[in-house]
């Protein structure tokens, strides 16, 4: 079996409500990654000082300095941060939120070896924004935990429901209207494949969107019409071909 890889993209429409709310996931995405980045550079600032002989015993936040950024260290911050007073505004959004913002910094971190440079930080003045978040499943019914679709017969339009976080004790769904042009049978089959990720993002213009990343198995075939050269590698002689 081999296991392939894909994504598609819807138009969405929230509305006033949703649009606040999309603005909260926005700003914890923006904030969980600055404040990593920032404390990165921070420690990595005073790292230098104290190897060039700068005195910073005085520096109240001085913690162990670690040159490599580690995303499970971070996580586990992450909500200590959010069960605390000053930064509980952040469960007024789901956590898996926050999860995926500090794997994109740990990915940002990953890609310097590569020449894409040092991570910058994410803006509230740019208009483009996004967010992502990892898809859990039910283990009772195999299901997509929150994610599901009300499609109307005929139609090009229905209503996406996502996962909001717990409310008042209670499991809240957000309800968002979606276009689904072009893409009625892939939902109606949504249930056979296996979806990982989605991402809501705004652009320049103000228009929302979302896509899934997903994935499914597929039985690999061999063309049996191409010829097949072997080819044996041997110790005497290095290579001989059939």
């Amino acid at each position: 079996m081999k296991k392939i890889n894909r994504a598609f993209k819807l138009r969405i429409y929230p509305d006033k409500k949703g649009i606040e709310y999309f603005d909260k996931c926005f700003s914890v995405n923006r904030f969980i990654y600055n404040h990593f980045l920032g404390q990165h550079v921070y420690y990595n600032d005073l790292n230098w000082l104290s190897y060039y002989g700068v005195d910073i015993t005085n520096k109240e936040e001085v913690k162990p300095y670690k040159a490599y950024f580690n995303r499970y260290d971070s996580s586990r911050e992450a909500t200590k941060m959010s069960n605390s007073e000053r930064y509980g505004w952040m469960k007024e959004v789901p956590a898996n939120i926050r999860t995926s913002s500090l794997e994109s910094l740990d990915n940002a971190f990953k890609k310097i070896k590569s020449g894409s440079g040092y991570p910058k930080f994410k803006s509230k003045n740019n208009p483009i924004q996004s967010f992502s978040s990892q898809i859990n499943y039910n283990s009772s019914n195999g299901k997509p935990k929150g994610i599901s679709f009300s499609i109307k017969d005929d139609s090009k339009w229905g209503y996406l429901y996502l996962p909001h976080p717990t409310v008042n004790g209670k499991r809240v769904k957000f309800k968002v209207k979606v276009n689904i042009s072009g893409y009625r049978d892939m939902i109606n089959d949504i249930d056979q494949v296996k979806l990982s990720y989605f991402t809501v993002s705004k652009n320049s213009y103000g228009h929302y969107y979302i896509s899934f990343s997903y994935s499914f198995e597929t039985q690999e075939v061999i063309d049996t019409n191409k010829e097949i050269l072997g080819v044996d590698m041997g110790v005497i002689r290095p290579i001989t071909t059939s």
